[in-house]
């Protein structure tokens, strides 16, 4: 089953971005752009954060969740009847459920505070960039 589950993991997660984590202070890459090597600002900090939630929020959790889901879909078809192993995938699932719940409904808040404090602008119109964006000024 593993040896299903895995090459599994790779189909969803996509390929790295040539851009790296933070998108300031590269002036010595000849390959950067002029938005990269711009230099840091303390708004760059929050960008930074934004891009690791979101890289764990929708590349890693996803595949995780549909890994359980899929461990839980085994113990339903190989239970036999045998009640344990039906709890066991019910259980499974549940939790499953109430950590997706847990999880994005952090991610919600999170994005209220940045709101809050002014570093997120929101944009509901444009979905293709995500509708919400931390742009950094340079001054």
């Amino acid at each position: 089953m593993i040896i299903i589950l895995i090459p599994l993991f790779f189909l969803f997660v996509q390929q790295a971005q040539a851009e790296g984590l933070v998108p300031c202070g590269r002036t010595n890459d000849p390959n950067a752009t002029s938005k990269e090597k711009q230099p840091c600002q303390f708004c760059h900090i929050f960008i930074l954060f934004q891009k690791i939630l979101k890289f764990l929020f929708f590349e890693i959790v996803p595949v995780l969740a549909i890994l359980m889901i899929a461990v839980a879909g085994m113990y339903f078809i190989f239970a036999g009847g045998q009640p344990g192993n039906i709890g066991k995938a019910k259980e499974i699932l549940t939790n499953t459920a109430i950590a997706l719940l847990i999880i994005y409904g952090a991610w919600l808040l999170i994005n209220l505070f940045f709101m809050v404090i002014g570093v997120n602008e929101v944009d509901f119109t444009n979905f293709k960039n995500g509708w919400f964006q931390i742009d950094c000024q340079i001054k």
